[in-house]
């Protein structure tokens, strides 16, 4: 039976899911290096409101289907945790 709107939250519509799953897959290919936001759109070919979805779709969709966690920074942009010292900084 599909849930009623009111219970969905809106970062987790079917498309955000879609989102955050090419982002992943995107990432995947060329870990462990990352990608900067601009590069992950044109790979994804996902427009800069679409990436925005899918990486909040990622940050909760990480812990039910233990993805890897998803970290930023200047010199990699978007990359996957490599180890948990990494996660805490």
């Amino acid at each position: 039976m599909p849930r009623s709107r009111r219970e969905r939250d809106p970062r987790r519509s079917p498309s955000a899911a879609r989102h955050a799953d090419a982002i992943r897959l995107a990432l995947m290919e060329v870990a462990p290096v990352g990608l900067k936001k601009p590069r992950l759109m044109a790979v994804t070919e996902l427009s800069r409101s679409q990436i925005v979805l899918g990486l909040a779709a990622y940050h909760e969709l990480a812990g039910e289907k233990a993805w890897p966690p998803l970290l930023w920074s200047f010199q990699s942009g978007y990359h996957f945790c490599e180890n948990a010292d990494e996660l805490e900084e």
